[in-house]
């Protein structure tokens, strides 16, 4: 039975591991979003005082 408990902590190791990946994912996502939020604020901000 003791075995059979150690392959269960293997296989709850994998899972971990995927759900890190998917929150680290999900991170750069919200960062990427917010870049791009404040581009486009900076565009309809910034755009008439930028004269190039």
């Amino acid at each position: 039975f003791k075995p059979e408990d150690h392959s269960e902590a293997g296989t709850r190791n994998e899972p971990s591991v995927v759900v890190i990946v998917l929150i680290v994912l999900f991170v750069c996502l919200i960062i990427f979003l917010i870049l791009v939020i404040l581009r486009i604020k900076g565009y309809l901000g910034g755009r008439e005082t930028v004269d190039e």
